[in-house]
């Protein structure tokens, strides 16, 4: 009699079928400036998806330290998902833009005054 081994949820052919075939998030709500090939944590802000590197937003933001990710996020298709409740889009995107080219901002925004960083200062303080 031989014993033949049970497929695994892995290898079940709906699951692979839905792993290979469904695409999260949908391109409809992923930012095209903020998704990154290489990234290892997607970040969900009122419905809109980024890709990022974790170890970028650690380095420049608390909200992002390994702790506060780790009671936070949530595995859909193998990725790390992380809701951020505190910023609105327009804000996170900002923060992102500042921490992309920091140099470049600091010197074009500084003519508008303290109030266009004070969501991202808010940001990178938690």
């Amino acid at each position: 009699m031989s014993l033949e081994r049970r497929p695994s949820a892995d290898e079940h052919p709906r699951q692979l079928f839905r792993s290979r075939y469904y695409i999260f998030p949908p391109l409809s709500v992923r930012c095209a400036e903020f998704w990154y090939p290489d990234g290892n944590i997607v970040v969900n802000t009122q419905g809109t998806y980024f890709k990022l590197l974790l170890s970028r937003l650690e380095c420049h933001c608390g909200y992002f330290e390994p702790i506060s990710v780790e009671c936070a996020w949530t595995m859909v298709n193998g990725q790390k998902i992380v809701k951020v409740r505190d910023l609105n889009l327009q804000d996170f995107q900002t923060f992102l833009r500042f921490m992309e080219i920091t140099m470049e901002h600091s010197v074009k925004d500084a003519s508008k005054g303290p109030c266009s960083a004070c969501p991202v200062l808010l940001a990178a303080k938690s």
